[in-house]
């Protein structure tokens, strides 16, 4: 019902770190309260150029009611001219300040487009810095709803993407959008994506709302191997999102690798499946591209494995590494068990793993790993994953040796 009072907020999740929580949005429900965008520009015509450093901060952005308007960096008294145009070029309201900060009153806007030109939001990762950039438009009212045309694209090396979006506001405050994926490439620690397109679709109106969709990448590696039928399918809502990732070997028909994950406030998690039906014909294919040496008989011959790796959500500090458990099923049965922490910012790895000492002399072998770390039929692993498979598929390390 009009005046209907809906908070909404958003969380931001990156990897397996703690997400990230937007401030809350209040909506009040009503055709004179649906939220306001509008892109504020700063300009300094016929005078000296502007100190450095300036940032002109605009909150609550989108507004309902009023929005204020600061200009940090601004000369004290400098008069200070602001200017607003709707999308269509009209101008809207100017007035020259003696302040650094003003108010802009919703009633005293008329009706019309309001867009914004360029939104950026950047995000602090352990691979380095993401800005994402985005456009909007929300027309004026037509038969109850606001139409919403948008852009939202990203230009790093270790994420790019161009996505395209439309829907609608209703009279309730419900927003509908529906989005493509044009183009998009992934380069984070070892996984490499490229040729990324699909779709993503959001509904929500007092709840956060659902969001779903399907992405599938042209082309990709992992650890430099080369993958195929790569795709990411995902559903929920900004709480609790379930994702489900498929990935094979090129080149290697049958081996499959999936991750199965849930992200929400109450708990995570993340589940990994490497299938691979002939241990002989991986290493067989290894050793021809030159992405591996020779294995030990006893690590050739496995057979039919299945590696598991399952996130412990309970056993994590906050702000610590991520604990996995990790298991090996040969023929159903379990042939190795351990534990493992898993460092994401530098793709350390702490841990150990219970075998049977033929086949943890075959690991230790394979992988290089140092007499001290094996006992018997245990093996404790301690380094960069990154260090360990280079080390283990024979290809050259940092110093060339």
């Amino acid at each position: 019902p009009v005046g209907t009072v809906i908070e909404n907020a958003a969380t931001v999740i990156f990897d397996y770190y703690e997400p990230i929580r937007t401030n809350t949005v209040r909506h009040k429900v009503g055709v004179d309260s649906l939220p306001l965008l509008v892109d504020i520009i700063l300009t300094d015509i016929g005078g000296p150029a502007p100190p450095e450093g300036l940032k002109v901060n605009a909150y609550p952005n989108p507004f309902v009611e009023y929005v204020t308007v600061e200009v940090e960096g601004w000369p004290s008294g400098g008069p200070l001219d602001f200017t607003l145009f709707s999308s269509d070029g009209r101008l809207v309201q100017a007035s020259r300040e003696r302040a650094n900060a003003f108010t802009v009153q919703r009633n005293a806007l008329p009706a019309g487009n309001f867009s914004i030109q360029t939104l950026r939001s950047d995000f602090a990762t352990p691979y380095g810095d993401i800005r994402i950039e985005s456009n909007l438009n929300i027309s004026s009212e037509k038969d109850g709803k606001r139409e919403i045309e948008a852009k939202v694209k990203a230009r790093q090396y270790q994420l790019g993407f161009d996505t395209k979006w439309s829907g609608f506001i209703t009279p309730e405050g419900g927003l509908h959008l529906e989005g493509d994926v044009l183009d998009g490439r992934l380069n984070i620690g070892p996984a490499r994506l490229a040729r990324l397109s699909g779709w993503l679709t959001y509904t929500g109106q007092k709840d956060p709302g659902a969001l779903t969709g399907q992405i599938d990448a042209g082309s990709g590696t992992m650890f430099d191997l080369p993958l195929q039928n790569i795709g990411l399918v995902l559903g929920g809502d900004f709480q609790n999102i379930d994702l489900l990732f498929r990935t094979g070997l090129s080149g290697l028909p049958g081996v499959a690798f999936s991750i199965d994950a849930q992200t929400g406030p109450e708990r995570s998690i993340f589940e990994s499946v490497l299938n691979i039906p002939d241990t002989k014909k991986l290493f067989a294919y290894l050793e021809k591209t030159k992405k591996g040496k020779t294995p030990p008989e006893t690590l050739r011959d496995l057979g039919a494995v299945s590696v598991h790796l399952d996130y412990l959500e309970d056993r994590r500090f906050k702000g610590g590494p991520l604990p996995f458990s990790l298991t090996a099923l040969r023929e159903e049965k379990s042939s190795l068990n351990g534990h493992l922490l898993f460092y994401p910012g530098t793709l350390d790895v702490r841990g150990s793993a219970e075998m049977d000492e033929a086949l943890a002399g075959a690991l230790q072998d394979y992988l290089s790993i140092p007499e001290e770390n094996r006992s018997g039929g245990a093996l404790r692993l301690d380094g960069s994953v990154k260090d360990l498979l280079r080390i283990g598929t024979g290809v050259e390390n940092d110093t060339g040796e």
